[in-house]
């Protein structure tokens, strides 16, 4: 029986990072094309990362102080309640809509002295939950040293060892309280918490004891249908001191994060270095926007659906490359730059550099220029990053603008530009992306925007213009323009009154004309998809796979899953060899008696079964010997001197070698058929029966091409 052996590995083996899967090779990519695009995307998606995690503990920082301070005075005499009550009660702070979201948590615990976790695989039982209870404050206090327990000393689950542990820290050194931090409320066992609670409370007057409960409810604990109220008993509840704080989530967080990183003006500077090196496109924005609102609006899975974005644009596009070079593009001596494009083997990556620079001038002569000076490529590449960040600026500068109109009109009682204008949910970000775009419904708006503009009142008007002012500069004339608008004595001068009726026709043409020239699609650029995604589509299928579609595909087709990508690339671009399918027998065995099982009924009988796979096994044996019988034909010449008595003395032995070779195989092919038939049993694919001992029941119909 063939035995497989799984050798142990150190600490320093198991513990080492493994090595990156690089992007694929692509045509017109640089010699070493994908590890300069792995090392571009680490560093662009670094600094999307970090800008990312700077606003989210901004916008965590209030409800983290607020759950530091009750913390804090969890235990002081001022606010402590009256000691007149009959049972002591534990101070519990029950944070909600913070289970799926860790960067709170990470927030709170970070700054908190002395903290434990418990989650609800650590307590099956009260005896494991009072052990880690235990040993997580000893842990955290000195994690060198680990509790051992022995026959004269207190079990580890007992809780006075903790009280011990607590009464001899010195002054100094002694934790205020003791903050217990349980993952993932919901999930514990009741009749577990209740027990731990109430031996807790029991050493109150001892041990400065805080529980802190994350909860994924959205409701209050205070209220009757909360999930305390209702999973616990009086008995329980009334050990607690409950104070309830809500952690910040849901599409509106994720909606002031897009927002904040990748749309506000204020989240770069003219310094080259605080640009991203790549901006998601309307499609990225779109799908976020869309998985937000259906599925989940947490920052983890923000981050995800960018992390995915950053790879698949490094991934499919050879030029993206050139972000790993975008700091020497900036210095006065780009040498790495240079020294890559004078490169031979980079001639390919050149001629398509250039051609995406001159595409819409067509000018023979200035691709031959930037062919041969290096130097004078480099600064056209430098021009085209500034003329798309420029492009950049004035998209996001416009829809500031309407958004800001728009603010103005619902604060005065109109509609404002309509109702995907509105701020509830993720309804900007689809609204960025329209304009961006450039679809039909931005250059709607803009048009619409004037009309608004030409319809304000005199007061609404100057109104207005204090915001737009606050913006931008350049209209204090149209600020006394209007000042002379204003009565004088309780009359009205005429000739005031034709100039602001002219000051409101300049400001609508002045902002539709300014707006439609600033919302010139980014893509219409040279080289905007080095920096930008557009509107390529979002891999969703990588963030939330059809697991069944996936194991099906791979039992039908395992060779697209086995094959290298590069050679799996070359088949789908050879439109010869789309319609060639792979014969059954050259399929591994689980294939095998995968398409076997789709051809039988809804009950299957395991010895035809195995009689059919033993049939395509045929085929394999006799396509493996055709082929040793060519490869003897060659030697066949070289045993015609042999001795005739040694031929004599084989043909003798060849009467009981087949029967014991076809013995063999038959044990093989059983063996391989059992084989397949558990894989088969372990994805779940059939289902077996106590009435008829060789029959299963198939669990898989109506499977698509």
């Amino acid at each position: 029986q063939t035995v497989f052996y799984i050798p142990f590995e150190d600490d320093q083996r198991q513990n080492a990072e493994p090595e990156p899967c690089l992007p694929p090779n692509l045509p017109f990519d640089l010699p070493n094309g994908p590890e300069v695009r792995w090392d571009a995307y680490k560093a662009a998606w670094n600094k999307c990362l970090n800008r990312i995690q700077t606003l989210v503990h901004e916008l965590y920082k209030p409800i983290v102080a607020d759950v530091l301070e009750k913390v804090e005075l969890a235990y002081d005499d001022d606010d402590s309640p009256s000691l007149a009550l009959p049972h002591a009660e534990i101070p519990t702070i029950a944070v909600t809509n913070s289970s799926s979201d860790a960067y709170f948590l990470s927030s709170v615990v970070s700054q908190l002295p002395m903290t434990a976790h418990m989650y609800p695989s650590d307590c099956p039982n009260i005896t494991t939950a009072m052990k880690t209870l235990v040993t997580g404050f000893l842990s955290a206090s000195n994690p060198v040293s680990t509790f051992k327990s022995s026959a004269r000393t207190l079990a580890a689950y007992d809780i006075n060892v903790l009280v011990a542990w607590y009464l001899i820290q010195e002054p100094d050194s002694k934790p205020q309280s003791l903050t217990l931090l349980l993952h993932d409320f919901e999930e514990f066992d009741p009749t577990v918490v209740q027990d731990v609670i109430y031996i807790c409370s029991q050493h109150v007057a001892s041990l400065p004891l805080i529980l802190v409960l994350s909860l994924s409810s959205p409701q209050s604990p205070h209220s009757p249908h909360s999930y305390l109220h209702v999973t616990y008993p009086r008995s329980t509840l009334k050990l607690l001191r409950i104070q309830s704080v809500v952690a910040p989530s849901g599409p509106r967080i994720l909606e002031d994060i897009v927002i904040k990183t990748f749309v506000d003006l204020s989240s770069d500077s003219d310094s080259e270095s605080n640009e991203l090196h790549v901006v998601p496109g309307p499609a990225v924005l779109e799908y976020l926007a869309e998985y937000a609102t259906r599925s989940n609006p947490s920052v983890p899975a923000l981050l995800n659906i960018l992390q995915l974005a950053h790879l698949k644009h490094f991934f499919t596009n050879p030029l993206s490359a050139l972000v790993s070079f975008m700091p020497d593009v900036f210095s006065t001596t780009p040498t790495s730059l240079k020294t890559a494009l004078r490169n031979p083997a980079s001639s390919n990556f050149k001629n398509l550099l250039v051609e995406r620079l001159t595409a819409d001038r067509g000018d023979d002569d200035v691709d031959s220029d930037l062919n041969s000076n290096p130097s004078l490529l480099i600064h056209a590449l430098h021009t085209a990053y500034a003329q798309l960040r420029s492009r950049s600026r004035s998209i996001r500068l416009a829809y500031f603008l309407l958004q800001g109109l728009h603010d103005f009109l619902v604060e005065r009682g109109y509609k404002g530009l309509g109702t995907h204008w509105e701020r509830s949910g993720t309804a900007t970000t689809p609204t960025f992306t329209t304009m961006a775009s450039s679809s039909s419904q931005a250059a709607k708006d803009i048009a619409y925007a004037r009309t608004l503009l030409r319809k304000l009142k005199s007061e609404e008007l100057r109104a207005y213009l204090d915001v737009l002012i606050a913006h931008l500069e350049g209209l204090l004339d149209a600020d006394e323009a209007y000042g002379a608008y204003e009565t004088v004595d309780g009359t009205r001068n005429d000739d005031a009154a034709y100039k602001f009726k002219m000051l409101n026709e300049s400001l609508a043409e002045w902002m539709y004309d300014y707006l439609r020239t600033r919302t010139t699609p980014i893509d219409h650029t040279p080289l905007w998809d080095v920096w930008y995604t557009g509107s390529a589509v979002f891999p969703s299928e990588t963030l939330n796979p059809s697991i069944r579609a996936s194991i099906v595909a791979g039992l039908l087709r395992p060779k697209d899953f086995i094959e290298p990508a590069e050679l799996n690339a070359q088949k789908v671009n050879n439109h010869d060899s789309e319609n060639v399918d792979v014969p059954l027998h050259a399929l591994p065995d689980t294939s095998i008696l995968f398409h076997r099982y789709l051809e039988s009924g809804k009950m299957i009988n395991t010895y035809d079964w195995f009689e059919s796979f033993n049939t395509v096994v045929g085929v394999q044996r006799r396509e493996a010997k055709a082929i040793k019988e060519k490869e003897k034909v060659g030697r066949r010449n070289k045993a015609v001197g042999r001795n005739v008595s040694r031929r004599k003395d084989k043909e003798k032995e060849r009467g009981t070698a087949p029967r014991k070779e076809n013995e063999h195989q038959q044990l093989l092919v059983q063996s391989r058929f059992v084989r397949a038939l558990h894989e088969l049993d372990f994805l779940g694919f059939i289902k077996h029966t106590k009435r008829k001992p060789d029959h299963v029941l198939r669990t898989l119909f109506e499977v698509g091409d």
